[in-house]
């Protein structure tokens, strides 16, 4: 292979890794899915966003479980809001440790799918999933822990399970205005890959005025996908 051809290569890896994994995904989309995360069923509706699949999906699910302490007699639940909640994976494991859940999506399949896993486990009364962009349907609102599962691209969504994968400027309007619903001391906990838009998130939350660190790291399809922590910076 010529010098040229190799530069080449370096260049359109990860251009090429990213169309790889959505034919992948692709797979399993547009058809009912039920996956298995850590013995819990979640079933994915056909015009939803696969996150098991994804793992990236699975892994902020499990870190979001770790995070919520467990709550002392007399205590109130820690409030949870699961930004893009897709099929309310994260949403369902939070909630199954003791969290009270505001889950929202735009995607109107969305909004059914995470309703109907949240009946699947028996935690539909501490799981209100609500119909809304990103902050829209809880203002005035605060809340211990924002998660996002965030779109990997850059670019504009031509259908509702497109939003998952795309977005125009969803990135920089979360981290501008996602310490509007934290509670004091609250924290954000988002996904993101390294070939992909999403991980300059982590950055963008830093300018915003938190701080940020890794809680959770692998390796998947040729990127590192990392679950970042974000905590406001004390004034």
């Amino acid at each position: 292979m010529s010098r040229r051809a190799r530069l080449w290569s370096a260049a359109l890896g990860p251009v090429r890794r990213a169309a790889e994994m959505r034919a992948r995904l692709g797979r399993r989309s547009r058809q009912t899915a039920v996956e298995e995360l850590d013995g819990v069923a979640i079933v994915v509706l056909p015009d939803v966003y696969n996150p098991v699949s994804n793992r990236t999906g699975g892994m902020l699910a499990r870190v979001l479980r770790d995070a919520i302490p467990v709550r002392p007699p007399g205590q109130p639940a820690p409030r949870l809001l699961d930004v893009g909640t897709g099929c309310g994976v994260s949403a369902v494991f939070a909630a199954l440790r003791g969290a009270e859940v505001v889950a929202v999506d735009l995607n109107p399949e969305a909004i059914r799918n995470a309703r109907l896993n949240a009946q699947l486990h028996h935690v539909e009364h501490r799981v209100d999933v609500r119909q809304g962009d990103l902050f829209d349907a809880v203002v005035g609102e605060r809340f211990d822990i924002v998660a996002f599962d965030p779109p990997r691209h850059v670019g504009r969504p031509s259908t509702f399970i497109d939003l998952a994968w795309e977005g125009e400027d969803v990135l920089e309007r979360f981290a501008a205005t996602v310490g509007d619903v934290l509670a004091p001391g609250g924290k954000v906990l988002i996904s993101t890959r390294t070939d992909s838009a999403s991980h300059t998130l982590a950055d963008t939350l830093g300018f915003a005025g938190f701080d940020v660190r890794v809680v959770a790291e692998g390796r998947f399809y040729g990127a590192t996908e990392s679950i970042v922590e974000a905590v406001l910076r004390k004034s």
